[in-house]
């Protein structure tokens, strides 16, 4: 195991720097429920060693505990975009916060044959507290949110939608009612947007894709002229009336439906594909 920083150092660090960051309820940022769903609760380098230093992935922040010393990071976002049009291999997620001063805490989510881990990554003051040794470690779910646990209770299932009588006509499914009354109550309060409600933007020829078994109406938009930092690419079965999305807008990242895990991750390949991989 990497050596790290000596105790004192850490703590001494650790304790002029965070003070536990108390943001004002106007200026609280806080992780979704569909990114705690995936990655909330606590992650470790070795699980079984209570001493082992421990990451908590948390709705207002993320922590990096050692030794009863934390360090904390608030106002915390998701991004999958984060690395752009090159993200590192088995990359899928990216959870970023700021520590008291303003220098960055991220913890860096990739996946292996073994699951998900999430590397650390810091600037400044927060790098140096950290020193190198805790950067260097993986650190795997101690507790699994439920949509990581492979025995986690079935969530209920949505209520179908009125069925949807286009055969295999992907475009007219796309344009059904149905599928448009779905989308808009998925989105909740987001259906405020009219450019995410409408799906009147910029948008490729939809398509059949079959996602972790199941067969779903592709189709990806964005927002008129802002298609780079507004858009969006969804998964819809129009048989039983479910549909999963991820809206990409500035700096932020939201999965709708709460899609389990397989078909979190192709959305993100998917999007990927989409609004990344080639000119808009």
């Amino acid at each position: 195991m990497a050596s790290f920083p000596t105790h004192r150092a850490f703590i001494a660090v650790a304790t002029s720097l965070l003070g536990v960051l108390a943001a004002s309820p106007a200026q609280a940022q806080r992780l979704p429920p569909d990114v705690m769903a995936l990655y909330g609760g606590i992650w470790s380098a070795d699980c079984a060693n209570p001493a082992a230093p421990r990451l908590r992935v948390e709705p207002d922040g993320l922590l990096v505990e050692r030794d009863g010393q934390r360090l904390t990071g608030s106002k915390a976002q998701a991004a999958a975009s984060y690395f752009g049009n090159s993200p590192p291999r088995n990359y899928e997620m990216t959870l970023m916060s700021e520590v008291r001063g303003g220098s960055e805490l991220l913890f860096i989510i990739y996946r292996d044959p073994r699951g998900r881990f999430i590397e650390i990554n810091a600037s400044g003051k927060t790098a140096a507290a950290l020193g190198p040794g805790l950067q260097q470690l993986r650190y795997r779910a101690c507790n699994p949110a439920a949509g990581q646990q492979p025995n986690a209770a079935a969530r209920p299932a949505p209520p179908p939608a009125p069925p949807v009588t286009t055969g295999g006509n992907v475009d007219m499914v796309i344009a059904s009612p149905s599928f448009r009354a779905t989308w808009r109550k998925a989105l909740g309060a987001d259906a405020r947007e009219p450019w995410l409600a409408q799906m009147n933007g910029p948008a490729p020829p939809p398509r059949w894709v079959n996602v972790a078994g199941s067969r779903y109406a592709f189709n990806a938009f964005c927002k008129d002229h802002d298609c780079f930092d507004n858009n969006a690419v969804q998964l819809y079965a129009p048989e039983t009336g479910v549909v999963y999305a991820l809206v990409h807008r500035v700096n932020r990242d939201m999965l709708v439906g709460n899609p389990p895990p397989p078909v979190a991750s192709e959305l993100q390949r998917m999007w990927k594909a989409e609004w990344r991989q080639q000119s808009r």
